[in-house]
């Protein structure tokens, strides 16, 4: 007994002190080894600690939730190794949200050195323990010897050094490699070295394999070497690769893409033009080259309906809310094509729209439109207009068209002000109308047509569509409306 009051207060005393490890960590609340950040703590946690992981949530986030689990092993592991994970419920400090430009849920973000990288790996706790331990260490690597330096440009396809001492440049270059994945950043004190690779003292220099091999800047403030690394750590002219492809149609960076084969005879030669063109032009526009045969230049190729015997062909690709094209249709020379891109940063170019050609006889119950002749016909005029839009590809398809031939006849004879079109959207292509799903019908009232169209979302039967119409017609439709089917 004598032994068991011995014991009793230093039990208590242990889980007391596991009570407040798991509670709180220098004044922060923590749940299951996460801290966890208000916004008024929030800047105050960045002051105190060099390396945080941290997540925006919503409690209501179903994937939120499954990360949680996965984060808490990871915390529990991280947390020995000075590195925070932190979690904010986004939807109550919407201070700290709207600062970091959080827009979805989850979003996990490495804080060091006064900057932040977005963590895009898999959500485990092994992957998450792994990248945040990477991010943890120095962000670059002190070099002392010629050999080291000639083996890092060697096993490297781009590797960066800065030559010097400078506190201040130091700060800035520290901001900098952090927020670099793939990029090895180095430095380098010694002034001998600096002298063999003739290098000015307070140089940042990029050594590649690509391009110009290397490129130097000096006297840099933060910005300027931000944007010195951004247009010299990517190739010129690239094949379209999966980083490129997110560049173009997720972060809407806009491209200029040269179609064509590699077993051309001017293969060769074009590129060394878009080569000539790409260095001398001061262009955030990426360019690239691609065959269509397979993989992602195939896919592209689908997406704008891209087809072989057009080739070889240039587009400026600028991804809103579709895929906005410009076709060059010059000469395959340098200066041909500044122009035309200078005309495209200027605003002067129109965009390509594809269309077929104009059918010469269009006498049909159902109007046939085209790209061409889509504006002229259903928008610059006061008639109604119903428009079928479809892809003859499926038997959804072919079938709504048996019923919409069946609804123009029964109207268009006896409606002299209604226009009952279609047109095929594999071939032909509307500037405003973005459209994912086929068939799709849409109502222009002629008095309504710079509203947006009415669209039609009931039975495909042609008793419906016709009372669609009669719902929507500024014209009075006359029908008869015996022996309809419901084909």
């Amino acid at each position: 007994m004598k032994f068991f009051n011995f014991l009793l207060p230093l039990i208590i005393l242990y889980l007391i002190e596991c009570m407040h490890d798991d509670e709180v960590i220098d004044s922060f609340p923590v749940e299951n080894d996460i801290m966890v950040l208000t916004d008024s703590t929030f800047d105050k946690a960045l002051e105190k600690y060099e390396n945080m992981f941290i997540v925006f949530y919503a409690p209501w986030c179903g994937h939120c939730k499954k990360l949680l689990p996965e984060l808490e092993k990871a915390a529990k592991v991280l947390v020995n190794e000075n590195i925070i994970v932190a979690k904010v419920d986004a939807t109550k400090e919407k201070k700290s949200a709207r600062k970091y430009k959080i827009t979805s849920y989850p979003t996990l973000n490495f804080f060091k050195e006064n900057t932040y990288i977005k963590y895009k790996g898999q959500r485990t706790a092994k992957d998450l323990i792994d990248w945040a331990r990477k991010k943890s260490a120095p962000p670059y690597t002190l070099i002392k010897t010629l050999e080291e330096i000639e083996k890092i440009k060697n096993d490297n396809k781009i590797s960066i050094f800065y030559f010097g001492k400078e506190e201040k440049d130091i700060t800035i270059y520290k901001t900098l490699a952090v927020k670099y994945e793939d990029i090895p950043f180095y430095s380098i004190e010694d002034e001998k070295l600096a002298q063999i690779y003739k290098v000015v003292p307070r140089s940042v220099v990029i050594f590649k394999k690509f391009d110009e091999k290397r490129n130097d800047i000096i006297n840099f403030d933060e910005k300027k070497l931000e944007k010195f690394i951004k247009k010299h750590s990517e190739e010129k002219i690239s094949e379209f690769t999966m980083d490129n492809y997110h560049l173009i149609f997720n972060k809407n960076k806009p491209a200029l893409v040269y179609f064509g084969k590699k077993e051309d005879e001017r293969w060769k030669k074009d590129f060394q033009t878009l080569e000539k063109l790409a260095f001398n032009v001061d262009s955030d526009i990426i360019f690239i080259m691609t065959e269509i045969k397979d993989g992602l230049g195939k896919k592209i190729a689908d997406k704008i309906k891209l087809r072989n015997h057009e080739l070889p062909c240039i587009m400026i690709l600028e991804v809103k809310i579709d895929i906005d094209k410009y076709q060059y249709k010059g000469n395959f020379q340098y200066e041909d094509l500044a122009n035309f891109l200078d005309s495209w940063e200027k605003g002067k170019l129109n965009k390509f729209l594809r269309s077929q050609k104009e059918p010469k006889h269009n006498n049909g119950n159902v109007f046939i439109l085209v790209g061409d002749t889509f504006k002229r016909e259903v928008i610059e005029n006061d008639e109604d207009v119903i428009v079928l839009f479809y892809n003859p590809v499926n038997n959804d398809n072919i079938r709504m068209l048996k019923i919409y031939e069946e609804v123009a006849s029964k109207l268009v004879v006896r409606n002299p002000n209604l226009i009952v079109a279609k047109i095929d959207m594999s071939e032909n292509e509307i500037d405003s109308i973005v459209l994912r799903d086929f068939p799709t019908i849409k109502f222009f009232p002629g008095n309504k047509k710079f509203n947006a169209p009415f669209e039609y979302k009931g039975a495909k039967k042609t008793k419906d569509i016709i009372a669609f119409i009669k719902k929507y017609a500024f014209h009075p439709v006359k029908s008869d409306d015996d022996n309809i089917s419901d084909l």
